[in-house]
């Protein structure tokens, strides 16, 4: 737990076995990460010009909006470095996973796009 410009924030980190292991396979090493923070200036309206948003009923319907770093959203992909984002109500969530070398990692391929935009759902309504 952090204090963020505007109030208390989190991240949280998983990593692969092989990370922790110091394991020489290096195609295996990476990790998970999740941040929350608040920022209410972040809308959705101030991302649109860049084209990151992404459409999605899921997020939508808990009322909240998400968009891609970057643009170019597959929901089948692995989530990776520029992760994807999930705001409501200026609360951030923050998904992304990838290889220590900003590869995919093949442990992590069922970490998709579109798991993440769910899993930003599940901890703004665990915020409920």
């Amino acid at each position: 737990m952090a204090t963020g410009s505007d109030g208390p924030a989190l991240g949280c980190s998983w990593h692969t076995p092989e990370t922790a292991s110091g394991s020489t396979d290096l195609v295996e090493y990476g990790g998970i990460s999740v941040g929350v923070s608040r920022d209410p200036e972040y809308t959705e309206e101030s991302m649109q010009p860049l084209g990151w948003n992404v459409e999605n009923a899921r997020v939508a319907s808990a009322g909240a909006w998400a968009l891609k770093v970057g643009g170019g959203y597959d929901p089948a992909e692995q989530l990776d470095v520029t992760g994807v984002q999930v705001v409501r109500d200026g609360v951030v969530v923050v998904l992304t996973s990838g290889g220590v070398a900003l590869q995919d990692v093949p442990q992590l391929a069922s970490l998709t796009n579109k798991w993440a935009l769910d899993a930003g759902v599940w901890v703004l309504e665990l915020m409920d």
